[in-house]
């Protein structure tokens, strides 16, 4: 079976959701106690008790959560797509933000790129030259470039960019000892760019970063637990995508190469960076991505096969993802390919690539085509089988780069593959460069905000005059873009007992559309001087250690008015990160990894959390109108500080044993770009805020420099316990 769908026939299923799948947030159901439930237990067993989800209860919460965020960036999308805006105003502002999600904002310096030819395969078909360049000083790209054997040039010239494979060999030296040699993507992936040079274009494959002759890694959050790269605003994907824009440099260097006449191919994760590719760089005159896409629902939500099902995200590393800052779909991302050829190749049983969540966004992308007056230039290919290369997919990638970049007839491939070349053939380097910087890219790939200590008070002050609304504006636009800021709910009381002289209540605190969160309030039970608002923000350590206990949910040695805050995910919402799968067993969730292509963390949800309790409370008799202390511990205590840069009215602000840098927590998508701890402390609008830490002072020194400058003027202090 090969089907080109050059109008996307199929009709998918609709509901009420304007055209969409899956759920909305109205129809998401408030995970909470029952009302019924209401005053039949003492207080504390009745917050422990009925108020603590059983983990399905809880893994529902963090379900409605992910659906919700998926339906309103798939409105948005459509959205965007559907406008009349002129389409290239559109194109431009959706690049603008892709690039930045993909750590490429603003774009590197095109650095010189040092190539070098390090040997030379001459055949009866083609000849190979073994080349490296440098996409950045220390950043190797390793690669092989394909040219016919007969005639001169220019000829048309295709990037072919490698998926996950590679081949590795235990190899006895010279010396007899044993080393590992990495010979890269491009050997078993040879095949393709042969059958490109021997119907008569150059060629060029790349390694990619992780499976290379320099071998890096794409598994930073899928099984590293590297979260800083949330916060630094880096994935690989950035990386893969810019070694691929100077591999066009490269290639438009060559004097043997037609500059007019470029494309790109690859499959699996070579055909995402085929499609980033030809999103960002207009270069590209055609695109044939092969097993590399599918929508925001078809990777969070709903994948086809297992262990795929709940969302194939769980199938791919990080290579094929931008973080998204930006709320934007997949298919924003094929139309900014319009109008240059774009042909999306897939299989019918591609257990990481659903059948639903290619189409879906193919069918949406050609309304930009449509508006671009070329709807016959995107189309789809979609062959029988699984995760596989085919001779139809090596068929139907050939005849679309014939006709829209080379503007040749098309080349009849056959099914067999071109005879291969010997690993040894192809291989770069005899030995590593000592300057490689691929292994480290993460740490430096993505540049970190600089906020130099300032030397005067002049330097203080006016840092203090400009940053703070600067910084705030640049969070809002990125690491927590996606609060629902104009979601309000009146906060419903749950439960409330007298027990002595205090009165203890539950309240239902809504903070997005369909979900809510429990928040207790202990008050005195007679009316009189009640003084300030207490609000302590628990880490999980501090709900056990209270949870466990039937005594008075007051903080120790305090009177007047306490409230409790558990954000989501702690305590009462505490989810797992796993899912059962069709027989029961559970599948891993990667929650975080979902939550990065909504726009969100775990901890930005937890910020804002904090900040609708704050809102609610003003809405409850016993905390209205009255000042607000806020607390916090650990990365909850920066949790509360971050809520403090966008609720004012907080009277104080407590942080205790606060972590050294974002890099340990809490993660933000791209923080790190605008500011760390110490700047986000100056950035508080609470009038007092101390920061309690037995550190030492040198990760603090910003902060403990610029108040000592502004004196009595700094909102801030630092103590020891």
């Amino acid at each position: 079976m090969n089907h080109f769908h050059a109008n996307f026939p199929w009709q998918e299923t609709e509901n009420a959701n304007n055209g969409l799948t899956g759920a909305t947030p109205a129809s998401l159901k408030t995970i909470l106690p029952h009302p019924s439930r209401r005053n039949m237990l003492p207080f504390a067993m009745l917050l422990v008790a009925s108020q603590i989800m059983p983990t399905s209860a809880a893994d529902a919460w963090r379900d409605a959560w992910i659906q919700g965020g998926t339906a309103r960036i798939e409105r948005a999308c459509r959205l965007e797509i559907e406008s009349t805006e002129p389409l290239p105003v559109r194109q431009a502002r959706w690049r603008a933000r892709f690039l930045e999600m993909m750590g490429l904002s603003p774009l590197p310096e095109r650095t010189p790129l040092s190539p070098v030819i390090t040997g030379t395969t001459q055949t009866s078909r083609f000849r190979v030259e073994k080349i490296h360049f440098q996409s950045r000083p220390g950043l190797y790209v390793t690669a092989n470039l394909y040219l016919p054997a007969q005639g001169q040039g220019p000829f048309p010239a295709v990037l072919y960019v490698c998926g996950h494979s590679t081949l590795v060999r235990e190899e006895k030296g010279a010396d007899g000892k044993t080393t590992r040699v990495a010979y890269g993507s491009k050997v078993p992936y040879q095949h393709h760019p042969a059958q490109f040079a021997e119907n008569g274009y150059a060629c060029l494959i790349i390694d990619t970063l992780q499976l290379g002759e320099i071998e890096g890694t794409h598994h930073g959050t899928y099984s590293q637990k590297r979260w800083w790269w949330h916060d630094r605003g880096y994935t690989p994907a950035g990386v893969e995508l810019w070694n691929a824009i100077r591999a066009l440099d490269y290639l438009q260097s060559r004097p043997e190469v037609d500059p007019a006449r470029l494309a790109v191919t690859g499959r699996s994760g070579g055909g995402a960076t085929s499609w980033w590719l030809a999103a960002a760089d207009t270069r590209v005159r055609a695109a044939v991505p092969v097993a590399g896409l599918s929508d925001l629902r078809g990777h969070i939500i709903q994948g086809e096969m297992e262990p795929n099902q709940r969302g194939c995200i769980t199938g791919h590393c990080d290579c094929m993802y931008f973080h998204n800052v930006a709320g934007m779909d997949f298919a924003q991302i094929i139309a900014l390919c319009a109008p240059r050829a774009t042909l999306l190749g897939n299989s019918d049983q591609d257990g990481i690539f659903p059948v639903a969540g290619y189409r879906r966004p193919a069918a949406l992308a050609r309304l930009a085509f449509a508006q671009a007056g070329k709807p016959d230039l995107l189309a789809l290919m979609e062959t029988a089988g699984g995760h596989i290369d085919t001779p139809e997919l090596r068929q139907g990638a050939m005849g679309w780069i014939d006709s829209h970049a080379a503007r040749v007839p098309t080349h009849s491939l056959g099914n067999s593959k071109p005879a291969p070349l010997e690993p040894p053939q192809l291989r770069v380097f005899d030995r590593i460069p000592a300057n490689e910087r691929n292994t480290t890219v993460d740490e430096w790939f993505v540049p970190r905000a600089s906020h130099p200590v300032p030397q005067t008070a002049g330097q203080a002050d006016q840092w203090l005059a400009t940053e703070p609304d600067r910084l705030r504006g640049e969070l809002l636009r990125t690491s927590f873009a996606h609060w629902p800021m104009n979601h309000t709910t009146p906060p419903r009381l749950i439960s409330s007992q007298t027990t002595g002289n205090r009165l203890h209540q539950a309240w239902s605190i809504g903070v997005e559309p369909g979900l809510e969160l429990p928040v207790r309030i202990s008050s005195p039970a007679s009316p009189g001087v009640m003084g300030p608002v207490r609000v302590r923000i628990l880490d999980e350590a501090e709900w056990q250690a209270r949870a466990s206990t039937d005594t008075n949910p007051a903080l120790p040695g305090e009177s007047g008015i306490t409230v409790w805050v558990t954000p989501r995910g702690i305590g009462p919402t505490a989810w797992s990160d796993t899912h059962a799968g069709p027989d029961g067993k559970p599948r891993p969730h990667m929650l975080r990894r979902r939550l990065a292509l909504l726009g969100a963390t775990v901890e930005s949800g937890q910020v804002f959390d904090i900040i609708q309790v704050l809102r609610s409370l003003a809405m409850i008799p016993e905390t209205t109108s009255r000042p607000l202390y806020l607390s916090g511990q650990g990365d909850m205590g920066i949790n509360a500080l971050y809520a403090s840069l966008f609720h004012p009215g907080i009277e104080k602000l407590d942080i205790s044993q606060p972590p050294a840098s974002h890099a340990q927590g809490p993660h933000y998508l791209h923080v790190l770009r605008w500011l760390d701890i110490p700047q986000a402390v100056a950035c508080s609008r609470a009038k007092k805020v101390t920061v309690t830490t037995t550190a030492a002072a040198g990760h603090l020194a910003w902060l403990s420099q610029t108040g000592k400058l502004m004196g009595d003027r700094a909102h801030w202090s630092m103590k020891s316990p």
